[in-house]
Formats: structure tokens, C-alpha cells, sequence
């Protein structure tokens, strides 16, 4: 199964712009975003998460995912 990499969530982990929209996104509060973000949620890796998570943390697309 593919998540998200490890590089992404220590980028992502106390990013609150970034957590910010993705709450935007998924309609969810800071603390299930962090959540997913700590879990390596499924929810991260759809198409929109991912193009937040990019720009946001400035990660090129080799490193993003992780089998």
C-alpha cells in the first residue's frame, strides 16, 4: 500500500499552513489532521492532499510516496 514518506511527514508535522488547508480540504479539525499526518493516513496520498503536501513542503514527487 502507498502512504506518504517520512521526509513528507516530518515536513508536514507542525506545518499549519499546510495543516490548515488540507482541514480546508477534507472539511476536519487541526487534531484529525494531525492525526492522519502521525497515522500516514490513505486520505493523504488522493491527489488533492498531494499537490497541498507539495507545495507546501517543497518536496519533489520522488520523495512524496513511499510503497
Amino acid at each position: 500500500m502507498t502512504t506518504i514518506s517520512n521526509k513528507a511527514i516530518k515536513k508536514l508535522e507542525g506545518n499549519q499552513k499546510a495543516i490548515g488547508r488540507l482541514m480546508v480540504l477534507f472539511n476536519k479539525s487541526s487534531f484529525t489532521i494531525e492525526r492522519w499526518i502521525k497515522n500516514k493516513d490513505v486520505r493523504l496520498t488522493l491527489p488533492n492532499a498531494l499537490e497541498i503536501i507539495k507545495e507546501e513542503t517543497a518536496i519533489h514527487d520522488d520523495h512524496l510516496l513511499t510503497a
